[in-house]
């Protein structure tokens, strides 16, 4: 609603609702008003005057009150969508209200119908398309240009008022104006100030309501309000409202507008109508789109006293309202100012409902004796203590009511809470009165009835001074006039907000500040910004924030009054801590069955079963799993729990006490012992069952829990703790009623005994969903199976609104079984009645099919029962409906739910229709709205939505600036591999790495190690750059994300293919996940059973729990004081044990065994220096290994006793030799140890005896973890063999049966101690072709599967990882029974590089959890890497086919290579052959075969990078690259493959075309020679190489003599048009020019390797030379110097400088490099000229003067310089040396130069430069790792006369003389704004080349990251 009700001609302030009426009554509601919200079905009768006739007797808008668990709203009001008002959302379309056309004035006479029901106001809003027709006819009326001016009350008081004159009537109702059917009920209440614009109202309402339907129906107070004072209307209608906003189910929309002309929070209208809304709706009702900092300004500067009104009356109007409804002014602004900080939780809902159901549950009787007794415990345990004279013991500090689903727990909370319960008092009124939306209490709206402040209640003090009351004394009664304050906290399952722990907190905080003044007084110090920008991570930052610290003072200033001290306890109540389960925990099922066992269980005196294996540990032996799919608890999956246990215990202990509620089976039965072990410490936890606080319960025999005693941990004992006694489902009572009222006879004999069980509960809801359905037509039966899955899809309460869009609005909802009390609706949302009703809907279906045990329970149904009568409800089908609907209209306005769910209901949705095509046949109905949502996308299928949504950057922009990014990539990360289309595969990966990358998560893509890139991935994706800029850096170049990123980011040039054409750029890595683990060494991994989380553990001595589905840290377990060094998971997925040892001695010698569903440390063990650890198969065996002060120590234990079973002594060994591993057979029957002896030994689980002799690995040799310790063992999966890893490098088997070693032999590869190993199974496997077998089958000859099919199949085969001091992780093909030999043989199939440091551990994914076979490593950089074992078996195989082909693809037919000449400076000489080597390299010695075993071929580890220079061939169809990196050694000729490589591809396929070997030591140039047949090499071996391309083999080798430094950094062949010198001819590419690191440049003859010329003149290596187009001129560059000199080389380059065919003509300095080089030293410090290019003849021929010939032209030669820049020299053409004359003419032409500096905007040096071949596009790229374009105009850019004298040098033929410093300052250039930025390469950009003119245009990037990216315009120029 706006700021103003009215307005008055001839007004003079923007800001009133009333002008010349009569004063505004203070009555907040009329009598008319409370009829209305009270009264079923319509308000009653009310009459409509018309201004042409009487009464029509129509009336006015009603609505239905809630009634108890009935289908209407709470709220009352006539609800829309009950009623199946068509001017709802998403109602029925009407043909009328155009929102455009003519303008129609009010005619003479008009049917205008006034509406003179007191409440008349509630039906006059408006619809969207209403509003717009409005628009148009006010701007009409006044013309565009003053209609642009006009504020709000403008519009009033000068069209509105003007209009309806002649009839007194509301805009509204003139039909001339609107058509009937655009006016209605309102959906949303709009809040305004009428000093802003009109414009801005109407266009901020549309666009904050963009995604909603048109019928949408507003209320804008201009329009809905009647405008003439003289009426009695405008009283009535001003007066309402606070109704307006009741029956607003949208709640409100605020409209800021210009805030500093108005601001709607300076406006005491404007705070009014907020604070109604949130004591309506909530705080989710107000619709505030402003930002945190605003919202921060509105809490710190609120005052409704200070706020501005027009009329006196009508501030006194509300101040009136406000003191009557909260006691004071301050009071009213302290609740609204926590209601905009906190954002408070509603709970009106759950205490309306169960209140309800008490009420109908009239036998009931509570009985609140126990729970009065602990409340008044502790002041009875102290008075007690005083008494005796002694210290009073620890009174319970927590009551927990355990029971079965329905037996009334919520229930009871409800009542305890009510006024009058033990946990209610007056104050629940009082705070109902003021926050009832958020705190429950009587569910009053803030303006309902408050008590007064009792006499002496304390008072705070608001910063205006005012004394605000806050706290009336608790009421006697029942408490016994104890004082205490009670808040509360209901979970729910299908509410996901209410397991949010930050709103938890901020809910209960909400409530303590309205209860306790010192409290409030400290949240409302607070920094308002720093709490609006806590995120859901910041749990322990809220806690600490809007708990712990004000609590704590307000503990302590109670404490300072003690006479007057109050409350004397806290108590929080947490209601149904089990629905905070995770989904797929919460095991119906189960749940069931354990209920329905209950009665039973007590008659026989057994307790409940805790868990599975409950009782295990009784005779001994290992127990069977139950099932074969273990499935583990998520390590703290209950967020509520943890809360309580973690944080909410920490509150002061002898003040805050706690009352809980939970079924016996949360958090995987570990509920009851958490409690136990986190409050067992203050006293027994007191546990009652539902049935123990009702008179008519059934006794119960639980007597009190003994206390755990607790040796520093909390050791529970489970089956000493009380059984939960048998309770009666009280629900079952209500639902007998029902089945009564709707005449379902033959309830069950016996059922109002006491007896009632869960089945009774659901025999009951059999029956009334079979009623039901059995009288529906097939249509009301699709539409409410529809609602049914809608409903139990929806992740939170839907609004009715929101099922009218989807097409089950009113008609659906009066459908659904059960009479309107199954189902309810509460503030116009929809609800299920209990927990169990949902459970038993969503799977009663298959459990009455399979189990029919409560068929005919609760009662008698005729026939074969109630479920043949109704049909399976597939909650898939509504996840369908709301998707499809979200995606098809709220993707450009999305809602909250919209951003945190859509992702979710589309994932859900297509991972159930890959597995099924009935949900697509189930959802594709197309009734009523849902029709139109799927008309308007062309997203059919759930795949194709989901994929149009993750391509859709814009909404994941919201998702991301939301805050939701985790919730999508959960959604995403929970569907099966089948389910993922490459788009949401990607969309994973790439939202994975980029938000968790490096910090705790994915590292596909580009970031292996989780550094390159990590500025990209601390980027925040909230806004479009980021996000698509982390695209480019994360995604592979074939993802269709990426041509969207470039879009996004207006980028016309884009990655086109990346050289070589492997993974992570042709598809994803197989490295799937990068986890920053560890600050330290990570020492230590496991994996939970399911393979759903893998736990880390290091030196930092944190034990951290990853989710492997997003990659996000969901846990992480502190107790441990020392360094971790093992791990182990328990085979049931109950239990994880970590050991901290070793580590130099810190250690802190202990293990810990922790509860995996809570994360609590249930044990702590002294094992000694503990290094190793392992369970037996029945979980609860443990053995541990390390050392002690006598030696090695090998220890049993039983975890559940937590008792030392014995040690097994054995290992021998000095008083620090170490037991380094210890492994389980996996048939539970023997242990394996390996020891710093040397030696391993297997042991006799029961017995403890060692079974054998011991086996020697070797001879122990020196070292801790080296020489001959084994260091690691591991069984098979089968048992048969046993795996040891040994300091000596090597990996040895043994069969366990015979202890003899492996046939094969052992495992040779790694460099240094292997330090663990680990057996896997599953997955693909490598193929077993040989190499050569591959490539022929690519080049279209043999057929390679053929060769792979040779092999008979294996009888069993195995994978098996190590790692070790190499940083290597190899993984081991082992098969027995292969090749019909009957032995082992293994060959290592891959080599995983990537970790910085030792590979401490190595662990596979058990195989059960899924097809995905995973294996996971860590290592001493703290990472922790994940490999897709699939992903990794393809990418060996492609690049074993990349490189077969690049080494046969040209070997001529298979002869042998012909050896090179090797030339040196001197001339030819014999040398050795230089060949170059196989592609094929080998990574180590391989897998030696032992015992007539073959040899297995190792895997190729080729490092082609990085590429400092890159080439095009002339003809562009190939591509070459130079590596300054290789395998190493291997001399000259690079014997076996070892050397430094030069890499050839085909461009347009990235197919390798040949690897040439030759250089042994980093290559730093390529050349092609001008016929693209050669090329020509050089590096750092002092050699430079000529190439034969097609034959693959070098030709020519050439050793220049140079001295002191024989680094050959450049190469360049001489251009084919050779210009002429001295009238000789010269032919092209004869010559080769070097630039040496002696600081020459040497010509030599690319045929004969003699060399020519040697020019001096630079001081330091000469780093780049480059021919002219017409090879007439080459330029060198210095690296100290920082000079381009420029030579004139005529005919061949004979003789050196100063002869006639070479001479310098030029030396070219910036002004100041030129004054460094005089300096004494002639070392420059202004920076290195690193490399040039000249401009192409063909685009220097446009420039002013040039002539393209000779002449008057002008060359132009591009150099870089410090700070990005790159300068232009130009050079007139007749400085070409033809004019003669030696130094002196060279020196007479400098006046002639020009420069010119570019701004490139690189941010650190530029590394290289590159012409377009048209001159248009100079490229750049650096150490800033892009690579940038200018588009450089040469006419305009260029065409610019600088006075600056290049510096020439006289040239003596010595080291070079010092140059002349030029004249004039640095020229200003243009500034790199304009220059196009290309992202994509991960480290330093270092060389770069066009394609040659003729082709595609595209630009080769080579990298440190060791790829070439190939890069291309895509779209038109911008």
């Amino acid at each position: 609603m706006g700021c103003g009700a009215s307005s008055g001609l001839g007004a003079t302030d923007d800001d009133h609702r009333q002008q010349g009426t009569q004063a505004i009554p203070r009555t907040s509601r009329s009598p008319d008003a409370a009829r209305i919200a009270d009264t079923s079905g319509a308000a009653g009768a009310s009459s409509k005057t018309s201004a042409n006739g009487p009464p029509d007797g129509n009336r006015s808008p009603g609505g239905n009150d809630a009634s108890a668990g009935g289908l209407a709203p709470a709220t009352g009001g006539a609800d829309p969508q009950l009623r199946g008002d068509s001017s709802a959302p998403g109602g029925r379309q009407h043909s009328g209200g155009s929102p455009t056309g003519p303008v129609r004035t009010a005619p003479a006479v008009e049917n205008v119908v006034i509406d003179d029901a007191p409440l008349a106001t509630l039906s006059k809003g408006v619809t969207l398309r209403g509003l717009r027709r409005l628009r148009e006819l006010i701007r009409d009326f006044f013309g565009p240009e003053l209609y642009d001016t006009l504020t709000t009350t403008d519009v009033t008081a000068q069209w509105v008022q003007v209009v309806t004159a002649p009839y007194k009537c509301r805009a509204a109702e003139m039909t001339s104006l609107l058509d009937p059917s655009d006016v209605g009920v309102p959906y949303y209440f709009i809040s305004h100030a009428w000093k802003n614009r009109f414009e801005g109202l109407v266009a901020a309402v549309l666009e904050q309501l963009a995604a909603a339907a048109e019928e949408t129906v507003v209320w804008i107070d201009i329009f809905a309000v009647n405008q003439h004072g003289d009426t009695p209307y405008q009283q009535r209608d001003v007066s309402a409202f606070k109704d307006v906003v009741r029956v607003a189910a949208g709640g409100t929309v605020v409209v800021m507008g210009d805030v500093a002309a108005a601001n709607p929070a300076t406006r005491a209208w404007c705070i009014y109508e907020w604070a109604a809304t949130l004591a309506t709706h909530g705080s989710d009702g107000l619709n505030l789109a402003i930002s945190a900092g605003d919202r921060a300004e509105m809490v710190r500067s609120l005052d409704v006293e200070r706020a501005e009104c027009f009329k006196a009356e009508d501030k006194a109007y509300i101040l009136g309202d406000v003191v009557a409804q909260h006691g004071s002014t301050a009071a009213f602004n302290t609740k609204l100012r926590l209601q905009l900080l906190l954002e408070p939780l509603s709970y009106a809902v759950d205490m309306r409902r169960l209140r309800n159901q008490t009420e109908a549950q009239h036998t009931t009787e509570w009985d609140w004796e126990p729970l009065n007794a602990w409340l008044a415990a502790p002041e009875a345990a102290a008075a007690a203590a005083a008494a005796a004279g002694a210290a009073a013991p620890a009174a319970s500090r927590v009551l927990v009511l355990v029971g079965g689903a329905a037996e009334g727990k919520s229930t009871i909370s409800a009542a305890a809470l009510a006024e009058g319960g033990p946990l209610g008092s007056t104050w629940e009124a009082a705070a109902a009165a003021g926050g009832g939306a958020a705190t429950g209490g009587s569910g009053a709206e803030l303006g309902g009835a408050a008590a007064a402040p009792a006499s002496g209640a304390p008072a705070t003090t608001t910063g205006e001074g005012r004394q605000m009351q806050m706290q009336p004394q608790p009421q006697g009664g029942t408490q016994g006039g104890r004082d205490l304050v009670a808040v509360h906290h209901f979970l729910k399952s299908g509410d996901r907000r209410r397991q949010e722990p930050l709103r938890i907190i901020k809910s209960l905080a909400f409530q303590l500040a309205l209860r306790l003044p010192a409290f409030c007084g400290a949240l409302l110090q607070l920094d308002a910004g720093a709490v609006l920008r806590l995120g859901d991570e910041d749990v322990e930052a809220g806690f600490e924030m809007l708990l712990m610290r004000p609590l704590a003072a307000c503990h302590a200033a109670t404490e300072e009054a003690a006479a007057a001290r109050w409350p004397r306890q806290v108590v929080i109540l947490l209601d149904a801590l089990d629905e905070a389960d995770p989904p797929e925990e919460q095991q119906p099922q189960q749940l069931q069955q354990q209920q329905l066992a209950l009665p039973a269980a007590a008659a026989a005196g057994s307790p409940l079963p805790q868990s599975s294996d409950a009782g295990s540990g009784g005779s001994g032996g290992p127990s069977v799993p139950s099932s074969p799919a273990v499935v583990a608890p998520r390590v703290r999956g209950n967020a509520a729990l943890t809360l309580l246990t973690s944080q909410l215990a920490r509150l002061p202990p002898d003040w805050v006490r706690f009352v809980v509620t939970t079924r016996p089976n949360a958090a995987n039965a570990q509920v009851l012992p958490s409690l136990w072990r986190t409050f067992g410490g203050f006293g027994p936890v007191l546990q009652l069952a539902p049935g123990q606080l009702q008179r008519q319960s059934i006794p119960s025999a639980a007597a009190p829990p003994p206390r755990p005693d607790d040796g520093g941990v909390a050791a529970v004992d489970v089956a000493a703790m009380p059984p939960a006694p048998a309770g009666r489902v009280l629900l079952c009572r209500s639902i007998a009623g029902l089945c009564s009222e709707l005449g379902l006879a033959g309830l069950r004999p016996g059922l109002w005994d006491g007896s009632e069980t869960l089945a009774d509960l659901y025999g009951m809801y059999d029956a009334i969903f079979a009623s039901a359905f059995a009288s529906y037509s097939a249509a009301q039966a699709a539409d409410a199976s529809a609602l049914l899955a809608v409903l139990l899809a929806a992740q939170e309460p839907l609004s009715q609104s929101f099922l009218q869009q989807l097409g089950l609005g009113a008609a659906a909802l009066r459908q659904l079984p059960g009479g309107g009390r199954l189902f309810y609706v509460h503030e116009h949302r929809v609800y299920l009645l209990h927990k169990s009703l949902g459970e038993f809907v969503l799977w009663g279906r298959k459990s009455r099919s399979a189990d029919r045990a409560w068929q005919g329970a609760g009662i008698v149904v005729d026939g074969e029962g109630g479920s043949q009568c109704w049909p399976t409800v597939d909650p898939w089908v509504g996840h369908w409906r709301i998707a499809r609907y979200l995606a098809s209209r709220e993707l450009a306005a999305p809602s909250p739910y919209c951003l945190k769910y859509l992702v979710h209901h589309l994932a859900a949705t297509a991972a159930a229709a890959a597995a099924t095509t009935s949900v697509m046949t189930y959802g594709s109905d197309t009734s009523g709205e849902a029709a139109a949502a799927t008309t308007t996308t062309a997203a059919t299928t759930p795949a194709a939505a989901l994929d149009a949504v993750l391509l859709d950057f814009g909404f994941l922009t919201k998702v991301c600036a939301s805050g939701n990014g985790p919730r999508l990539i959960s959604a995403l990360g929970s569907m099966p591999p089948a389910a993922h289309s490459r788009v949401s595969y990607d969309a994973l990966r790439w939202l994975r790495s980029s938000m968790y990358g490096g910090g705790g998560g994915g590292g596909g893509g580009l970031y292996g190690g989780g550094d390159a890139g990590s500025s990209v991935r601390g980027e925040g994706l909230g806004s479009l750059a980021a996000l698509s800029r982390s695209v480019v850096f994360a995604a592979p170049v074939t993802s269709p994300l990426q041509p969207l990123a470039a879009e996004a980011r207006r980028q016309s040039w884009c990655t086109e293919t990346v050289l070589p054409w492997r993974a992570p750029y042709s598809d994803w890595s197989a490295l799937s996940l990068s986890l920053r683990a560890d600050a330290q060494a990570v020492k230590a991994l496991a994996w939970s059973p399911d393979g759903r989380q893998l736990a880390s553990g290091g030196d930092s001595g944190r034990l951290r729990v990853w989710d492997m589905a997003t990659g996000s840290c969901s846990a992480e377990l502190l107790g441990h004081t020392g360094a971790l060094s093992a791990l182990a998971w328990s085979p049931d997925g109950r239990q994880l044990a970590s050991g901290s040892g070793h580590a130099g001695g810190r250690g802190d010698q202990t293990v810990r065994i922790w509860d995996a569903a809570t994360g609590q440390c249930t044990a702590a063990l002294q094992a000694g220096d503990v290094i190793s650890l392992a369970w037996a198969p029945d979980s609860r065996g443990l053995a541990t290994a390390g050392s002690g002060p006598g030696g090695g120590l090998l220890l049993l234990w039983d975890s559940a006793a937590g008792s030392c079973l014995g040690a097994l002594p054995g290992h021998v060994g000095g008083a620090w030799t170490a037991i380094w591993s210890v492994a389980w057979s996996p048939d539970g029957g023997a242990l394996a140890s390996g020891g710093g002896d040397g030696t391993v030994r297997f042991w006799n689980a029961g017995s403890g005896q060692q079974l054998g002799p011991p086996l020697a690995a070797m001879d122990r040799g020196g070292g801790d973890g080296g020489g001959g310790d084994v260091n690691s063992v591991a069984w098979s999966p089968d048992g048969r063999w046993l795996a040891a890893g040994v300091g000596d490098g090597a990996i040895r088997l043994w069969e366990v049966a015979t202890g003899q070693p492996a046939a094969c032999g052992p495992l040779m590869g790694h460099t240094s101690a292997v330090m663990c190993v680990a057996w896997g199974c599953g997955g693909p496997r490598p193929a077993q072709a040989p190499a050569a077998a591959v490539a022929a089958a690519a080049l279209g000859g043999v057929d390679g599967d053929a060769a792979a099919a040779a092999a008979p199949p294996p009888a069993c085969r195995y994978w098996l990882a190590s790692g070790g001091g190499d940083r290597v992780i190899r993984l081991w093909d082992v098969v027995h029974g292969g090749g019909g030999g009957g032995g082992l043989v293994a060959s290592c199939v891959a080599c995983l590089d990537g970790p910085a440091g030792l590979v401490a551990c190595v662990a596979w994914r058990p195989a059960a959890a899924s097809a995905a076979v995973k294996v996971a490593a860590g290592s001493a950089d703290g990472m922790v890497r994940v490999w897709d074992v699939a992903a990794v078996v393809r990418e060996q195989e492609q690049e074993l086919l990349r490189d077969a082909t690049a080494a046969t693809a040209g070997d001529g037919g298979g002869g042998s290579q012909a050896a090179p000449a090797a030339i040196t400076a001197e001339g030819p000489a014999a040398a050795a052959a230089a060949a170059p080597s196989s592609a094929l390299e080998s990574c180590g010695d391989g897998g030696v075969g032992g015992g007539g075993a073959e040899q297995q071929q190792q895997p190729q580890q080729l490092d082609e990078g990085p590429h400092v220079s890159v080439v095009w061939s002339p003809d562009g169809k190939l591509l070459a690259g130079a590596s300054s990196s290789g395998s190493g050694g291997g001399g000259g000729g690079g014997g076996g493959g070892a050397g430094y490589p030069v890499s050839v591809w085909e461009a347009d396929s990235g197919r390798p075309v040949a690897l040439l070997y030759g250089h042994s030591y980093a290559v730093s140039s390529v050349t092609w020679s001008p016929d693209g047949r050669r090329l020509a090499s050089g590096g750092g071996d002092e050699s430079i190489r000529v190439w034969d391309v097609a034959a693959r083999r070098c030709v020519l080798t050439i050793h220049p003599q140079i001295q002191p430094s024989g680094w050959i950094f450049s190469v360049a062949w001489r251009p084919a048009a050779a210009a002429t010198g001295g009238g000789g001819a010269a032919s092209g590419g004869d010559l080769l020019a070097a630039g040496c690191g002696d600081g020459a440049v040497r010509l030599v003859d690319p045929e004969t390797g003699r060399c020519g010329a040697v020019l001096y003149g630079h001081v330091g290596a000469v780093l780049r030379v480059d021919w002219s187009s017409d090879g007439a001129l080459l330029a060198s560059c210095g690296s100290d110097d920082a000079a381009v000199r420029v030579w004139h080389v005529a005919g061949g380059g004979d003789g050196g400088d100063g002869g006639d065919g070479v001479r310098c003509i030029r030396v070219l300095q910036s002004p100041a490099a030129a004054a460094a080089a005089g300096g004494p030293s002639g070392m420059v410090a202004f920076g290195q000229v690193s490399c040039i290019v000249w401009v192409p003849r063909a685009a220097a021929a446009g420039v002013r003067g040039g002539g393209g010939g000779g002449g008057g032209g002008r060359r132009w030669l591009a150099s870089n310089d410090a700070g990005g820049v790159v300068r232009l020299w130009g050079l007139d053409d007749d400085d070409d040396g033809n004019e003669g004359g030696g130094e002196e003419a060279s020196r007479a032409s400098g006046g002639g130069m020009r420069c010119k500096a570019l701004q490139t905007g690189h941010t650190g040096a530029v590394l290289a430069l590159a012409w377009s071949p048209e001159g248009r596009w100079l490229a750049s790229c650096g150490e800033d790792w892009t690579v940038r374009l200018l588009d450089v105009d040469l006419d305009v850019d260029l065409d610019v006369d600088l006075d600056v004298t290049a510096a020439v040098a006289a040239v003596d033929g010595g080291r070079g003389a010092a140059a002349s410093p030029g004249v004039g300052g640095d020229p200003l250039g243009r500034s790199g704004g304009g220059a196009l930025v290309l992202d994509g390469h991960t480290h330093t950009v270092e060389s770069l080349a066009w394609e040659p003119a003729g082709g595609r245009g595209r630009l080769a990037s080579g990298s440190a990251d060791k790829t070439v990216r190939l890069w291309r315009q895509q779209l038109q120029r911008v």
